[in-house]
């Protein structure tokens, strides 16, 4: 049995407002090209098949156009899917009564899940997104279904579900749960020959017989690898499993449209391009850490016609100085009324001599004050007497 894994497609998706549709094609007409090979038996995508509960046309006319070319290339195989928690189950199965006689099967209702489907010797049990609880609650269900499954003459069974396995390392574009109250052991499935796993955009093992084929594409920068790094490589698994050997897992290197990076340098390195990793960056999607302390405007239009596809600059050194320049210009610049307050530039005194007002010296502030007024009313009121 030989059988592609992948996950969190996230069709319809979008980054700082940039839609990644052609992005989504160009990946799945590479994942057509490689299961044109007609030793693959299966496709299992493991959820989160669309970005959103009610996907846009884009995405849905997309992924329509993905199984009709990949059945009429490869009538023969079978096509496994399963909702994430992005999808919802109703819009995702509909016509799945229909689809399954071709090969198309959906398997949106948890209870559904203890019924396999086979692909020649090998039972496929799908398990739809559900809450940690359910989890537990379909474990004693499948593994009574595996059993049934062998003893019906089931060589192989094979687990798809998506669910947050405990340790598994997850990312900024994946929601991510708060404790463990929502994390599952993946070894409640350790029986299972194979477990195909959705949600965690990582490609990572998860369990002695779990994998993570992560998302296709990067979702997120913090996907994207180190700074000033090459891009993290995104996966499609291959997988085989003979006989009563442990799985044979080999990950296929998906080539993206366009890379994401992060890159950090002042403005001047970018826009000079000296180094060869910029002018590798052209293509790419990026974020620019610029290091400078004096603030760039419209950073983006500058260096556009270098760099077309930058999503976000980020000018953090620069922001904190401007920022510290305003607090201290603040104290200078005043109304007439407020330069004749000596209060006021009491007031200011204390923040050049404490590096202003915080939580530690906040009621020390408020006690100098307090004097500072009480003596400047007396002296008011003496002046006033006079």
């Amino acid at each position: 049995m030989k059988f592609l894994h992948t996950a969190d497609l996230h069709l319809g998706r979008y980054i700082y407002e940039k839609s990644l549709i052609d992005d989504q094609k160009y990946v799945l007409d590479g994942l057509l090209a490689i299961l044109a090979d007609k030793s693959f038996d299966a496709l299992v995508i493991a959820g989160d098949v669309y970005d959103r509960m009610a996907p846009g046309p884009d995405a849905v006319s997309l992924f329509d156009s993905f199984l009709g070319a990949l059945k009429r290339e490869r009538p023969d195989i079978a096509v496994l899917i399963i909702p994430g928690n992005h999808d919802s189950p109703a819009r995702l199965g509909f016509g799945s009564s229909l689809f399954s006689a071709l090969g198309l099967h959906f398997v949106t209702d948890v209870e559904n899940a203890a019924t396999p489907v086979m692909v020649k010797d090998t039972a496929f049990f799908m398990l739809p997104f559900v809450p940690a609880a359910g989890v537990q609650t379909a474990t004693e269900v499948l593994e009574a279904a595996r059993l049934a499954a062998i003893a019906n003459g089931a060589r192989r069974c094979v687990l798809g579900a998506h669910l947050f396995g405990m340790g598994g390392q997850g990312s900024d574009s994946e929601r991510i749960f708060i404790g463990t109250a929502e994390k599952v052991d993946v070894n409640l499935f350790a029986r299972f020959d194979y477990v195909a796993l959705g949600h965690l955009h990582r490609y990572q093992k998860a369990g002695e017989n779990a994998w993570y084929a992560g998302s296709p594409l990067a979702y997120s920068f913090d996907e994207a690898g180190g700074v000033n790094a090459e891009p993290a490589q995104k996966y499609f698994l291959q997988v085989e499993l003979e006989g009563g050997r442990p799985p044979v897992v080999m990950p296929l290197p998906i080539e993206p449209l366009h890379a994401m990076r992060r890159l950090s340098g002042d403005f001047e390195y970018f826009y000079n391009k000296k180094d060869a990793l910029l002018q590798k960056a052209e293509n790419d999607y990026l974020e620019l850490q610029l290091t400078g302390d004096n603030l760039v405007t419209q950073p983006a239009n500058l260096l556009a016609p270098y760099y077309p596809h930058i999503l976000t600059i980020t000018q953090t050194a620069a922001l904190r100085m401007l920022n510290e320049a305003q607090r201290k210009n603040s104290l200078l610049i005043r109304n007439a009324e407020e330069v004749e307050d000596i209060g006021y530039d009491f007031a200011a005194f204390l923040d050049d001599v404490y590096g202003g007002r915080d939580e530690d010296n906040g009621a020390a502030f408020a006690e100098k004050e307090r004097l500072f007024n009480e003596i400047r009313k007396e002296i008011e009121a003496e002046d006033a007497a006079q």
